[in-house]
């Protein structure tokens, strides 16, 4: 009896409220871990009722998910959770692979001036944004890219020089001219 007093769960906390305010904040494993403790400690709950609230405090994306799945049952739904768990942390990391495609601002960009009066517009900038966007990102084999190779970027390193430049690299060096960079690993140029 002492040591449930000591260890067990305090007789202050009404684990009814803890499960009707839990909600997922790290893995889902985590979030089970939670929530069985929880349910262990209230007899007679129905399954549905069960279900309802671990759907409840998921996380969003994956709530959804279990929901549009229509699970049948409680463990079908933690299954169901852990599955778009590894679903979603897979698309987080391939999408967390930065890409390069240089838009002509950043090849050319416009100089500032302190002088120079805001444009107005008269017409719907939603139009106008989307034909910007049709027309500022051109494909990116059409620009021009200075391509090395694995043995070219071997070669500027062991010389200490900048990728962009033929200038010594050092930590805050900036190229006196502006070009893009598109670094290939294990390709072999086209011999025509």
């Amino acid at each position: 009896m002492q040591i449930r007093i000591r260890f067990g769960p305090s007789p202050y906390e009404d684990p009814n409220t803890q499960l009707a305010k839990l909600k997922q904040t790290g893995a889902v494993v985590d979030y089970e871990v939670q929530f069985q403790s929880l349910t262990n400690r209230i007899p007679g709950l129905p399954e549905s009722f069960l279900k309802g609230c671990y759907i409840g405090g998921l996380k969003h994306d994956i709530q959804c998910e279990v929901i549009a799945s229509q699970s049948y049952n409680l463990q079908q739904a933690i299954g169901l959770s852990k599955l778009y768990e590894g679903k979603f942390s897979y698309a987080k990391l391939s999408n967390s692979q930065p890409k390069f495609y240089p838009s002509p601002h950043v090849l050319n960009p416009k100089p500032l001036s302190m002088f120079s009066q805001p444009q107005t517009h008269t017409t719907p900038l939603v139009v106008e944004k989307a034909q910007s966007i049709l027309t500022v990102n051109p494909p990116y084999h059409n620009l021009p890219v200075k391509r090395l190779t694995y043995a070219e970027r071997q070669t500027k390193n062991e010389k200490g020089q900048c990728y962009n430049c033929e200038e010594k690299w050092h930590k805050g060096h900036k190229c006196k001219g502006q070009m893009s960079l598109l670094l290939l690993d294990g390709v072999v140029p086209d011999s025509s």
